[in-house]
């Protein structure tokens, strides 16, 4: 149809002379620029309709389709790494208990062993110092019997050399020997 209108059209005798200046403005060719124009407009309407805009909308549809399913899934990624961080705050803040609660018991425990030890420590220290202190005077016990002995024994040595003349034992502890008076 569009064929025949053009032949129809372009077979008009131009009876009109033409003028000079833009062929869009002339009034004779004005009728066939029109059709043309329909005739374009119409077949760039319907091929925009039937394959361009469908295609588009589809795209834009599954575009928005996708943009819902990755924000929904962001929000459970997000729901989930709450749930996580939660979840590991309470384990940190049990472990942090525990650790606690089991310190207290073994400081309490070496506490315990500790006062346990120093305890027989000390008997075992009181124990060894009461039979030093024995041995201490039993020492002095047996030094001062010795010191009145070596006292005699050097009191006779120094009377036979400054006196000449032997004493007897007896006669010088009693000499030693305080007075009732003194």
């Amino acid at each position: 149809m569009l064929a025949w209108l053009t032949i129809v059209l372009a077979s008009v005798p131009d009876t009109v002379e033409k003028k000079s200046g833009l062929p869009q403005l002339n009034t004779n060719d004005m009728a066939p620029q029109l059709i043309w124009l329909a005739v374009t407009f119409l077949a760039l309407y319907f091929v925009l309709s039937k394959f361009t805009l469908p295609r588009i909308s589809s795209v834009l549809d599954e575009r928005k389709n996708r943009i819902e399913r990755d924000i929904a899934e962001g929000e459970r990624l997000n729901s989930e790494t709450q749930n996580a961080i939660a979840e590991y705050e309470q384990k940190l803040t049990d472990a942090r208990s525990k650790a606690g609660t089991m310190v207290k018991e073994n400081r309490d425990a070496v506490t315990a062993d500790l006062d346990a030890k120093r305890l027989v420590a000390e008997a075992q220290d009181h124990a060894r110092l009461a039979a030093a202190e024995e041995r201490i005077n039993a020492m002095k016990s047996e030094a001062m019997a010795q010191v009145t002995t070596i006292s005699s024994e050097t009191a006779q040595e120094l009377i036979k050399s400054l006196i000449g003349t032997d004493v007897s034992a007896d006669e010088i502890n009693r000499a030693m020997q305080p007075a009732a008076g003194e």
